[in-house]
């Protein structure tokens, strides 16, 4: 049995805990609404190691809206990964990633 001293104690360190992260209020404050293709300003998510691009579907199915000079490619980045398959086609970091994209200037 505890002592009165020590339920005093796990009394007062009980109200000091912090309250609860209401986390769907947290995702909901933050929720993109898209309703036109924006070719030059696609949604991007990402945490800074992993990005996904997305159309107004919030997938990647249109593809061709943005692709062009004034557009950004939908695509899906990541600076880690993994892979045990052939390359054929001749794929390399040079030849896509890391190239630089013109926005209204910037």
């Amino acid at each position: 049995m505890l002592s009165v001293g020590c339920w005093l104690f796990a009394a007062a360190h009980a109200a000091d805990a912090p309250a609860p992260i209401d986390r769907h209020a947290l995702v909901t404050r933050h929720d993109p609404v898209l309703t036109q293709f924006e070719p030059g300003s696609p949604l991007s998510v990402g945490n800074g190691e992993f990005c996904f691009t997305a159309d107004v579907t919030g997938l990647q199915t249109f593809p061709d809206a943005y692709n062009g000079n004034s557009a950004i490619p939908l695509c899906t980045m990541a600076d880690w990964g993994w892979h045990s398959f052939p390359n054929p086609q001749g794929f390399s970091m040079e030849n896509f990633a890391y190239r630089n994209y013109d926005s209204h200037g910037r």
